[in-house]
């Protein structure tokens, strides 16, 4: 299982429960380990980016995040998560052809809200 794939089967795990906002998991990953995972599991709560880069503490320095979806930009109920990207020093954004070699972000897929896409691209880089 490549570390998207394990990042889709975390995001599985909010199915039924994220009302018409999107399932999505995240995973950090250092050195070809797995350092944080996280999935949106319902409204209000942090997102999968977040709590895979909480996790992932001091090791997501270097690391590259897999995550499903665009982290968000805006301030809604929770922080950006692009915001969190860039604290937690993972750098650049690619799609999910990347081959997720050292650090950066491989996002399977743009946001779809107006507010949010292609402006986590922005902030990342």
């Amino acid at each position: 299982m490549t570390h998207f794939e394990h990042a889709l089967e975390l995001a599985e795990r909010g199915r039924g429960k994220t009302g018409d906002h999107p399932l999505v998991g995240a995973v950090v990953v250092r050195e070809g380990v797995v350092v944080g995972e996280g999935w949106y599991e319902y409204d209000g709560v942090r997102h999968a980016e977040a709590i895979a880069l909480e996790q992932a503490g001091d090791a997501a320095r270097g690391a590259t995040l897999y995550t499903t979806l665009e982290p968000c930009s805006h301030h809604g109920r929770t922080p950006p998560c692009a915001d969190a990207v860039v604290a937690a020093s993972t750098a650049g954004m690619t799609g999910a052809a990347s081959s997720g070699m050292g650090s950066g972000v491989v996002v399977g897929e743009r946001h779809a809200a107006a507010h949010t896409t292609s402006s986590a691209a922005r902030i990342i880089r």
